[in-house]
């Protein structure tokens, strides 16, 4: 599983999708991101087939059961 975030220092989010899925696409991804921050590239990000989109800040137990769910 990836957990990533949209904009990371030195890549972008939408950077590490894209080379999963090259490499390993049935890897499944979370994306963290402030809502309404990066709209155009969220969108992006789903259109690569992220798993899954958690606004920041977040909750861990919502992550966590979150990932719980996915990799089931």
């Amino acid at each position: 599983m990836i957990i990533t975030d949209v904009m990371i220092p030195f890549k972008n989010g939408i950077e590490i999708i894209q080379y999963a899925r090259k490499t390993k696409p049935n890897v499944p991804i979370i994306v963290l991101s402030s809502l309404g921050e990066e709209e155009q590239i969220l969108l992006e990000a789903f259109n690569l087939g992220v798993a899954d989109f958690i606004p920041k800040p977040f909750i861990t137990n919502e992550l966590a059961l979150r990932i719980k769910r996915i990799l089931q």
